[in-house]
């Protein structure tokens, strides 16, 4: 029996409500534009031993023969939530002193190296290009006409919180591992927890009368607090809405091959010296 059209409207309705769609645009988008991309990833969960998804993993990296044995790369953990109302983020961290943020997660092989104390690395991949928050809400109605309520749902804390322990947790597994002894890359990896919206995202901030002022913005860094091994913690989780994740992730590929620039020449000058005082 074929569908009716009252059917087939409620079916294209629940889809455009949910994230499921977004998803789908998010990995056409990232595979169009030579991203490796794999959608629906299953990760073990180190606090329940179970399997859980994350949206989307990808990563771009490509073979560049002008810099051989070095390989500088980033991993996105992308979570998709297609909000009807805006997310907000509020209260703009303050910076130091009492909390240190991890801004950057990444691993360096070797450890130790002859090239992280030669690069800002912080500069180099623009940290704190953007605002920011520690604080965020999202905003739901009852029913049609009801005031706006804000809260934390636990959907949008779930999509956080399996971000950030699986950004920690795929770091310590690459820390932890053990590299062939005639393996000689230089490598740089970083990882990046990004949270994908598909309505609008908004900050709530007081202006200079004390006022309190909302503002559309594109993206924002979010320093999201949670435990390992019953330990505080915090990582920084990039919220980006679903028309500027591109030219995001482009921006960070193109910092990851002037790093890859960086550390070929690095290396080269360690070459030239190491043969200079051998013919000595």
């Amino acid at each position: 029996m074929p569908l009716s059209p009252e059917l087939r409207d409620e079916i294209l309705g629940c889809l455009r409500r949910s994230g499921y769609l977004l998803e789908s645009r998010v990995v056409s988008s990232l595979a169009d534009a030579g991203f490796f991309v794999e959608p629906n990833a299953a990760v073990m969960d180190s606090r329940s031993g179970k399997s859980r998804e994350i949206d989307v993993l990808a990563e771009y990296y490509e073979y560049d023969p002008d810099h051989p044995k070095i390989s500088v790369k980033s991993h996105f953990a992308i979570e998709a939530i297609n909000n009807y109302l805006p997310l907000v983020l509020m209260t703009p961290y303050p910076g130091p002193p009492n909390i240190e943020v991890n801004d950057l997660r990444y691993v360096t092989v070797p450890d130790p190296n002859a090239f992280e104390e030669e690069i800002d690395l912080y500069e180099e991949k623009a940290v704190f290009e953007i605002v920011r928050y520690s604080q965020y809400c999202a905003l739901t109605r009852k029913k049609s006409g009801d005031e706006l309520m804000a809260s934390h749902p636990d959907d949008l804390y779930a999509s956080l919180l399996k971000l950030a322990e699986f950004t920690e947790q795929q770091v310590r597994e690459v820390e932890n591992r053990e590299w062939h002894a005639d393996d000689d890359y230089w490598r740089l990896w970083f990882w990046q927890g990004v949270l994908v919206v598909g309505g609008d995202l908004v900050t709530a901030v007081p202006d200079a009368a004390g006022e309190l002022s909302i503002q559309e913005i594109d993206r924002a860094s979010l320093i999201f607090s949670f435990h390992v091994a019953e330990q505080p913690t915090n990582l920084v989780i990039e919220i980006v809405r679903e028309r500027a994740l591109l030219p995001y992730l482009q921006r960070a590929v193109a910092a990851d091959h002037r790093l890859t620039v960086r550390l070929h020449g690095i290396r080269s000058a360690l070459a030239s010296a190491a043969l200079s005082k051998e013919t000595l």
